[in-house]
């Protein structure tokens, strides 16, 4: 008996290890959300990231990307997809990156991946009722996260299908993103830039004077538009009124 005796504690030595390690990494991933500045929360999510917190490697990646740090962002989404590959917003995230960089084909293959792991993740939401809850807290709902989501997803890849010269796709992905959000200005703003692009003004106008009665201004009007080909954002631009 005492021969298995000494393996037998060591399972257990390090099952208590791992298990206070991931309630360690939660606690410090808490202890970062509350944190005043960006200095300690940096700190608090490296080290609940070290402990293995994948939620504090994805926020941890949503600050480098805040603050002007695409390649460490760019690493940590990497990091959570490798350990968490069925969850769509460190694809988008990452998409973003890959697209700012000019790494159309690499943004295109993660708003694809994204895309695909959307439905599994959404019924994951659904039979989860703590997520529910955390949604309801923040005043939303499994409908408008899935909304925001697959707009995200649908106007940034729009972008990357204008820059390919890929206009169909692009008009695509544009006119699915009214569909599911039709009163969300940005679908528009994306339709409209896709229809400047190959010419369709009087078309690209209808589509920036809707933006424009639902919320934008031209200042965010041309924010929303800056990851399009800049003939698209110059023609569409000039649609846009100020405030």
């Amino acid at each position: 008996m005492k021969r298995f005796r000494t393996p037998l504690l060591c399972a257990f030595a390090f099952s208590a290890l791992m298990l206070g390690a991931w309630f360690g990494g939660r606690k410090l991933f808490a202890m970062a959300c509350a944190a005043p500045d960006i200095g300690s929360k940096m700190k608090l999510l490296n080290a609940a990231a070290a402990l293995g917190c994948a939620e504090a490697v994805a926020e941890r990646g949503i600050v480098n990307m805040q603050t002007g740090r695409p390649a460490q962002a760019w690493a940590d989404f990497g990091r959570v997809i490798r350990h968490s590959s069925g969850y769509p917003a460190a694809y988008i995230y990452r998409a973003e990156i890959a697209a700012s960089f000019g790494n159309l084909r690499a943004a295109l293959d993660d708003y694809n991946q994204a895309m695909l792991k959307m439905e599994p993740y959404l019924r994951s939401l659904a039979q989860n009722s703590q997520a529910q809850a955390q949604a309801r807290a923040r005043g939303s709902n499994l409908a408008e996260v899935s909304r925001g989501l697959y707009g995200r997803i649908l106007r940034g890849r729009c972008a990357v299908y204008a820059r390919l010269k890929r206009f169909g796709d692009a008009l695509v992905d544009a006119g699915l993103c009214v569909e599911i959000a039709p009163e969300d200005w940005r679908g528009y703003a994306a339709r409209a830039a896709a229809y400047s692009f190959i010419g369709q003004d009087a078309r690209a106008a209808a589509d920036v004077k809707t933006a424009v009665k639902l919320g934008a201004d031209k200042e965010a009007y041309l924010r929303e538009t800056e990851a399009f080909p800049p003939q698209a954002r110059k023609l569409a631009a000039a649609f846009a009124p100020a405030k």
